[in-house]
């Protein structure tokens, strides 16, 4: 076929057929015919060896052909791409087979090759060149790391050379032996001519029959060469046979397939394969071309090569020189193979690494790279200004080095980067770092894995600074849960830990013991002294008590001058007198005050857990009861709880019946506390009021809600109460409006409990409270705690939605105190937020309550809602609240909670100036 390469010569084999027919020829000669008949079977052993293993070998050659191409290409395949080292070795396992099966046929033959010493030496250099590669390939797959790879893959690739260097090397020498044997041959067919020549008739018959003989050899000729191109065929890409001294240049099919040139229109000469190659790959590739034929070694290059559409492909072409005798290179096999897919996806490759190079520059986070000694591989700007170091000080070096990690985090930083290398996914870690001035900074460290060609290859860290966010938290933490003036644990905190002391009580079968304790005679010195004195006083109670514990122990604060005090793993009650005692003892030493001795004493009630002490609240109760059990008895008193103290529990029993009975009688009243706004321009002015529940006790006389709420809560007789009192504020409200129409119209402000909060006909009920008393529905501001709203965000939402679908206003009130509800500000549609008064007892003097102060103004501000301060008692904290922006504030520096009689003449004066 033209324009394809020529497998080498063809085979020329003698049938049984053909030797039958000589046979039979020379079966009529006589004497002269026996000679011929000596010669031709001569002729035949010699001719049918050489075409035999003709045969053989040309079959052998073209798998080999594609089978060390296939090999070459997978190879080039994986050293580029990291490929599956198994197809290189599946293509290996194919070629070294014919390897075998072309020694095996060759040692089987008749011999003939061995005339020539260099076959057999040149059959054990391939045993060796085969074992060598199987030594390289059993090296590679043990190799663990990618540089040993890269080495061994290189060494492979030559290796593969060296062996078909080799065959053809054996190929050649058998065409050299071939043409000694057919010259052998001939010199035996012209030593038969004389005899030949006296038996001219056989001689004719002998001649024709050799005629046919050689038309057969021909046909075989035609067949080796069908065989040589369905092998060409089986090869991706383009092979070519380039005649070197001739400059002729031939095909297979595979020039079509892929680039579409029909060999009909192409010239089988070089300058058709140049005039293909892209103008600005050319010179290099001629250049390249030229070395190599030059100094021996194989063509290997890639270039653009142009279609039969004029486009052009990606080609890696590679060529092995034959060279004759003198080392003169004469012919050049190889093949072109497309690779413009695996072109296109290393440049995708490496553009995808160039955007995710830039970002990591450019990232505001910390980006750090780490292999999998730990050492630090990459370094970002963002990581050098947070850790003061340049990149070039740290690269190299071990990220979990003392002058990098705190030293309480190495253990986790060292657990997190092992356990990364080992799974796919983690979740973020808080690490510390110190900076290079000893400065620490907290971090929020996310891991990922690095992998490369399959392979884990190290670990990321993503480092964000979240100090400020630590410091707030903790920061709100400690006004959440700890006392503001005396640093101890508040009542939430105390009551957590006794939950969980209750708990581990159960599992070791061990006791816990709750002191409560109060002040004797503190109301005396906050009178006479003041309050500074009283907060003074506070504070050194709280640290003898924390000294007269172990650091097991918890002492807290729950508000006013009571204290508690929490004791673990007690024996017996005695233990818990003896924590009393040693209180008693150390705050009969005197404490001074503002340069004055003044002496305090303490009623402690004492509470050994039971099986009715299920809950926190059930040991603070009992404790509680029996704080005041020593109370009464006098000052300086412990008493322990026992189930014999039912005095308490009847009075308590008299006051949940009286308080029944007080909603039926009518004996509560409702107190109001104006609320004032602070005008730009200075003044204040009255903009609400906010209405108290008291109870008016016949005997008792006007008792505070401290007293009658919690009960009143707990008994769910809040319900009736809470529903009296907004729809007694609310006709008040109205009735204030009519009388005094200001410019802006009063809103009155009405707690709501959790209890009326959880009623599911609360907003229906308020509905008809607003209808009832004609107040516009903007005028009535109802204040819900923060522990109600977190307790069901859910029910709580739909709620709070359902009551602005009313028209109302929604404030939180004691904002800050109970549970953060934070989180939950921008999905409820509050109106304002009450700073709680102990917040404001400080502002000017705490610098953390001024903070905090400020931090909820900004934060109302942010969100558009109005900030309310409640317990302004001073001049000074009055002009913090108006420089740090409050727009509204109560306390008793404006008016105590005040009877109807005395708030009409404030709303009277007001309306006067109005006008």
């Amino acid at each position: 076929m033209t324009g394809h390469p020529h497998p080498p010569a063809a085979h020329r084999l003698l049938t049984p057929l053909q030797i039958a027919w000589l046979v039979a020829l020379l079966i009529f000669t006589l004497g002269g015919l026996l000679v011929l008949v000596r010669d031709a079977r001569r002729i035949d052993q010699v001719l049918g060896s050489v075409a035999q293993e003709r045969l053989y070998m040309v079959g052998d050659l073209a798998n080999l052909q594609r089978e060390m191409l296939r090999t070459d290409v997978e190879l080039l395949r994986f050293s580029q791409e990291g490929a599956d080292l198994g197809r290189v070795t599946n293509h290996y396992a194919f070629a070294k087979g014919y390897f075998r099966n072309l020694i095996s046929r060759t040692r089987e033959s008749r011999g003939v090759l061995f005339r020539d010493a260099e076959v057999p030496r040149r059959l054990l250099e391939l045993e060796r060149q085969v074992a060598q590669s199987d030594e390289l390939i059993a090296a590679y797959q043990a190799a663990e790391s990618p540089e040993q790879r890269a080495a061994l893959t290189l060494e492979l690739d030559a290796q593969l050379g060296e062996i078909e260097e080799t065959i053809k090397r054996i190929f050649f020498k058998q065409e050299v032996v071939q043409k000694e044997v057919i010259e052998e041959a001939r010199l035996i067919a012209n030593e038969s001519r004389l005899s030949l020549s006296l038996v001219g008739a056989i001689l004719a018959m002998t001649t024709a029959s050799l005629l046919f003989v050689t038309q057969q050899m021909l046909r075989t000729e035609q067949q080796a060469n069908h065989r040589f191109l369905l092998a060409a065929s089986a090869v991706n890409g383009a092979i070519y046979d380039w005649d070197i001294p001739k400059a002729h240049l031939l095909w297979t099919e595979g020039l079509t397939e892929t680039f579409g040139h029909p060999l009909e229109e192409i010239t089988t000469t070089a300058e058709w394969w140049m005039s293909q190659i892209h103008p600005e790959d050319l010179p290099q590739v001629m250049s390249h071309l030229e070395d190599d034929i030059r100094h021996g070694r194989d063509f290997v290059h890639e270039y653009r090569f142009r279609t039969k559409e004029g486009s052009y492909l990606e080609v890696w072409d590679r060529g092995r020189v034959g060279r004759n005798g003198t080392g003169q290179a004469i012919r050049m096999v190889g093949s072109m193979v497309d690779i413009t897919e695996r072109k296109q996806a290393e440049q995708a490759l490496r553009e995808s690494e160039r955007k995710y190079a830039e970002l990591v520059q450019e990232a505001p986070d910390a980006i750090i790279s780490l292999d999998r000694d730990g050492n630090i591989a990459s370094f970002n700007p963002t990581a050098e200004r947070m850790f003061g170091h340049s990149a070039e000080a740290v690269l190299g070096t071990k990220f979990a080095k003392q002058s990098l990690i705190a030293l309480p985090y190495l253990p986790k930083l060292l657990q997190e980067v092992e356990m990364t290398l080992t799974r796919k996914e983690r979740p973020p870690f808080e690490l510390q770092i110190v900076r290079n001035d000893n400065h620490l900074l907290m971090m929020e460290a996310n891991p990922r894995r690095i992998q490369r060609d399959g392979q884990v290859v190290g670990v990321q860290l993503t480092l964000r600074d979240i100090s400020e966010r630590k410091a707030f938290e903790e920061q709100l933490a400690q006004r959440v849960f700890y006392d503001a003036l005396t640093g101890l644990p508040n009542r939430a905190l105390f009551r957590d830990r006794v939950d969980r002391a209750l708990a581990r009580s159960s599992r070791n079968k061990s006791s816990i013991a709750v002191l409560f304790l109060d002040l004797d005679r503190f109301k005396v010195i906050n009178d006479s002294l003041g309050h500074s004195a009283g907060d003074q006083l506070l504070v050194q109670v709280a640290r003898r008590l924390q000294s007269c514990v172990r650091p097991e122990d918890t002492v807290a604060r729950l508000g006013g001058d009571e204290f508690t005090v929490l004791l673990e793993e007690v024996s017996t009650i005695t233990d818990a007198v003896h924590v009393a005692d040693r209180i008693a003892r150390a705050l009969r030493i005197p404490f001074i005050l503002e340069e004055r001795e003044l002496f305090s004493t303490v009623s402690v009630g004492i509470v050994l857990n039971g099986p009715e002490h299920s809950r926190p609240d059930d040991l603070l109760r009992d404790a509680d009861v029996a704080m005041y059990r020593a109370k009464a008895r006098g000052k300086a008193q412990y008493e322990v709880f026992d189930t014999s103290m039912n005095a308490q529990a009847l009075e308590r029993l008299e006051l949940e019946t009286a308080l029944r009975q007080a909603i039926d009688r009518k004996e509560f009243l409702i107190y109001y506390q104006p609320l004032f706004c602070l005008c730009p321009e200075g003044g204040e002015r009255i903009v609400g009021l906010e209405a108290l529940v008291r109870w008016q006790h016949p005997r008792w006389g006007l008792i505070q809600p401290d007293t009658f709420i919690p009960l009143a809560e707990e008994t769910g007789l809040i319900v009736n109460l809470g529903q009296w009192v907004l729809t007694q504020a609310c006709r008040q409200m109205q009735h204030w409006q009519r009388r005094y129409p200001m410019a802006s119209p009063l809103a009155i402000s009405v707690n709501l409990s959790a209890r009326q909060f959880q009623q599911p006909q609360l907003v229906n009920m308020v509905s008809q409270v607003l209808q009832y008393s004609g107040l516009p529905p903007g005028s009535l501001k109802l204040e819900i705690t923060e522990s109600v709203l977190v307790e069901d965000a859910i029910l709580t939402s739909e709620t709070l939605r359902r009551l602005k679908e009313l028209g109302v206003l929604l404030a939180i009130d004691d904002f800050g105190v109970g549970y953060s509800s934070l989180s939950y500000l921008k999905h409820f549609p509050v109106d304002s937020l009450k700073i709680d008064r102990s917040f404001i007892r400080g502002l000017g003097a705490e610098q953390g309550d001024t903070a905090i102060v400020l931090a909820v103004v900004t934060l109302a501000r942010s969100l558009s809602l109005q900030v309310v301060a409640e317990g302004v008692e001073s001049v000074q904290q009055l002009t913090m609240l108006r420089e740090l922006g409050c727009e509204v504030v109560q306390g008793y520096y404006f008016a105590r909670a005040l009877p109807v009689g005395e708030v009409d003449p404030l709303l009277a004066e007001q309306y006067r100036k109005e006008q």
